[in-house]
């Protein structure tokens, strides 16, 4: 191929991802232009608004070992996620998990 020929080439390639990203935006889609990425955030915005974090993220946010951790999923006691072979934890479902073992005497209620 020639150097006209390629260049002929990523010019059509071009404007069709210009058309493209015309029709997501008129959808509410956003494109990144660098990476190419479909933002969409307008369709989940529940699913960020919660960050997943891995095995020794979530054992450093509730501050016991990733031993601990899991032996606690297996229990039964803390829900998590599969991605693969990972194992995937949602810092909400930690926090419902600090939140619901209160321990102690509260006065004046």
């Amino acid at each position: 191929m020639k150097n006209e020929e390629i260049k002929s080439i990523i010019a059509v390639a071009i404007k069709s991802l210009a058309e493209l990203a015309e029709r997501l935006e008129e959808r509410g889609l956003k494109v990144d232009a660098v990476s190419g990425n479909v933002a969409t955030s307008t369709i989940f915005e529940n699913l960020d608004s919660d960050k997943w974090l891995t095995t020794s993220e979530a054992a450093a946010f509730l501050a016991i070992s990733p031993k601990c951790l899991l032996k606690e999923c297996s229990n039964g006691k803390l829900r998590y996620y599969k991605f693969g072979r990972r194992n995937r934890f949602l810092e909400s479902d930690l926090k419902k998990l600090l939140k619901s073992q209160p321990r102690g005497v509260t006065y004046g209620n």
